[in-house]
């Protein structure tokens, strides 16, 4: 896969980490006591498992990827789910994040900084309502 969670960071440019937390990001790092250097592998495990899955039942699609910017939103959105809603909401606002931005994809093709600012906004919307 070619974008990949990191456990570290290397450089300021290099991909999101979930384990450290940044100083440049607003909010707390969603994760740091559970996110592990295993996570790559777990979830490139899954893609596959999407994927083999979808081939077995007749059907052929591309094993899925994780932007971790996308992921951080995606956390993020879960966060304020749970906590301005009912906690029990959280995996299903996910998924629906994940549809509509699958349907963002289908429409027009978006950077996964698109994505991630589609998913803000969102949130940012969610979390000044009373």
């Amino acid at each position: 896969m070619e974008r990949r969670w990191q456990a570290t960071m290397q450089k300021p440019t290099d991909r999101l980490s979930l384990c450290q937390p940044n100083s440049s990001r607003r909010r707390a790092a969603w994760g740091r006591d559970t996110v592990g250097l295993e996570m790559n592998d777990w979830f490139e495990a899954l893609a596959r498992r999407f994927e083999d899955t979808a081939r077995r039942q007749g059907s052929e699609i591309t094993s899925p990827e994780l932007d971790p910017q996308v992921a951080d939103e995606i956390l993020e959105l879960a966060r304020v789910s749970a906590h301005t809603k009912e906690r029990r909401f959280a995996p299903l606002a996910c998924f629906l994040a994940g549809v509509a931005v699958e349907r963002l994809r289908q429409a027009g093709s978006l950077s996964p900084a698109d994505e991630s600012a589609y998913l803000r906004a969102i949130r940012e919307s969610l979390e000044v309502e009373p």
